[in-house]
């Protein structure tokens, strides 16, 4: 596992996204974010914006897919028209396999799971519960398949808000405590070992590995280890979006076709 994608489903940022930022510059910044994507080689498929009002476009929310399997979460109210767009793309598109999630008391959300390659960390918080953690572990028996507790001052975070991988058997960890805490756990119940690189601020663990490059937040403190020096870094301001979700991985869907299989 290498962190290789083929496809990314994003969704165009609705009109109506948000009193509390600036759409003009979300906009711009949503764009720099798809132009990174495409120069690291990734076909973006990106969906209208919803028409329903209060929708989110936070994709990634509804929707993940671990070794070419896609596991859909109950959509909310405002994710109806949201989860019914990407549900289509899959399955009449891309002709992924598609799992959802339909039991009362089972709740996921993608931004608490974390995939290695070989394993599956999946935050208990306010958006997943234990039930969720053991659906995936009951979906995917072939993983090992841990659950991590989010701190129970997070408030709105998840898992990914503190840890992320940055590199095949690296995860990039936040500076705050309690960031340290949630990696501390992670080793604890981890099958396999990992190294870690500690960045200066919480937010700096916002990363995504894809096709060799390292997308991460600007500013210009990310200062990363020599670890990661095969990778080709690109910082991208969002300043913006990131007062909505401080985790920009929440707005994509990645997808490797190759590794797509049959499931009964």
């Amino acid at each position: 596992m290498s962190f290789r994608y083929t496809e990314a489903i994003v969704c165009r940022l609705p009109d109506d996204l948000s009193s509390k930022v600036d759409l003009r510059k979300c906009r711009a910044e949503f764009e720099e974010y798809i132009t990174v994507l495409r120069d690291a080689g990734v076909d973006v498929i990106e969906l209208p914006p919803p028409e329903q009002a209060n929708q989110s476009p936070f994709v990634g929310d509804i929707c993940f897919i671990i070794n070419g399997m896609a596991i859909m979460s109950r959509a909310k109210p405002y994710e109806q028209e949201m989860a019914a767009m990407i549900r289509t793309v899959l399955k009449k598109e891309l002709d992924v396999p598609v799992v959802e999630i339909k039991e009362d008391g089972v709740n996921i959300q993608g931004a608490d799971v974390i995939f290695t390659g070989r394993e599956l960390f999946v935050g208990i918080s306010k958006f997943t519960n234990e039930a969720g953690a053991l659906f995936l572990a009951n979906t995917f028996p072939e993983l090992p398949c841990s659950p991590i507790q989010v701190p129970s001052s997070a408030g709105d975070k998840r898992l990914r808000d503190y840890v992320n991988m940055a590199a095949p058997g690296i995860i990039c960890v936040g500076g705050c405590k309690d960031s340290q805490d949630v990696i501390k756990r992670i080793e604890r119940q981890a099958s396999y070992r990992y190294e870690t690189i500690t960045m200066p601020n919480e937010h700096s663990a916002e990363v995504i590995c894809v096709n060799g490059y390292l997308v991460h937040l600007i500013p210009e403190e990310n200062v990363f280890s020599d670890k990661l020096m095969s990778l080709l870094k690109k910082g991208i301001e969002m300043k913006e979006l990131t007062k909505l979700s401080a985790n920009f991985s929440r707005l994509t869907i990645f997808l490797n076709k190759s590794r797509l299989k049959s499931y009964v």
